[in-house]
């Protein structure tokens, strides 16, 4: 999810800025009933597959069967669309990731459950886990509004905003006093976001032993074996 473009843009402003989801957002790649929707799909498709520059209003049109001019009667640009695309991206994976984190539950409990279910969303939903990163990475970022960057990098850091919270409650049930707990937090979302460059469906890891060990892993780095 790029966590770590989040964390590096958000000295850039601080200003707690929100985007408004489209109503009734499907997730999880479930296929969408309006045009609107439809649209929205073939971004998240189109965008992570062939870059916001390269892909045409016309293109997102073709795909959902409509003809170019009547895009317009959804979205005034091709920088409204990818708004909206990043914006269900970010809320499907908070959804299955972040927004389920219970603090009522032990550091490490919440740690593992949290690392097990990012690890899981990556595999399970590769496609949009892949396209997400494409959209936070793509050169349109730079095109949108100073007040439209920072809604989404707020997204972003969300999940950094938790997991740094978690990290915090680790360190603490272990009586220590809780330090670099960022750092580590940026490190256990990178670890995560990384199993798509190597993980293979045909591999010999299934995902829960990958999912297990990364929690392995994470514990290591806050010294909580």
């Amino acid at each position: 999810m790029a966590q770590i473009d989040g964390e590096r843009d958000s000295a850039m402003a601080d200003t707690e800025a929100t985007i408004e989801l489209m109503p009734g957002a499907a997730t999880r790649g479930v296929p969408r009933s309006t045009t609107r929707d439809r649209l929205i799909e073939a971004a998240v498709e189109l965008f992570g597959a062939n870059g916001f520059n390269e892909t045409s209003m016309r293109d997102l049109a073709t795909e959902v069967g409509i003809k170019a001019p009547a895009l317009y009667n959804h979205f005034r640009s091709k920088e409204e669309i990818f708004i909206e695309a990043i914006t269900v991206t970010l809320e499907d994976f908070h959804s299955a990731v972040t927004k389920r984190d219970n603090p009522a539950l032990s550091g490490l409990e919440r740690l593992e459950n949290m690392v097990s279910r990012h690890v899981i969303y990556q595999i399970e939903h590769a496609r949009i886990a892949k396209a997400n990163d494409r959209l936070i990475e793509s050169s349109a970022m730079d095109r949108l509004g100073r007040e439209q960057r920072e809604a989404i990098r707020s997204m972003l850091r969300k999940y950094l905003d938790t997991m740094t919270d978690v990290c915090t409650h680790v360190v603490r049930d272990a009586g220590r006093e809780p330090k670099d707990v960022r750092l580590v937090a940026l490190a256990i979302g990178s670890m995560c976001d990384k199993v798509l460059s190597w993980y293979r469906p045909s591999g010999k890891y299934p995902k829960q032993k990958i999912a297990a060990h990364f929690c392995r892993l994470a514990r290591s780095m806050l010294d909580a074996e």
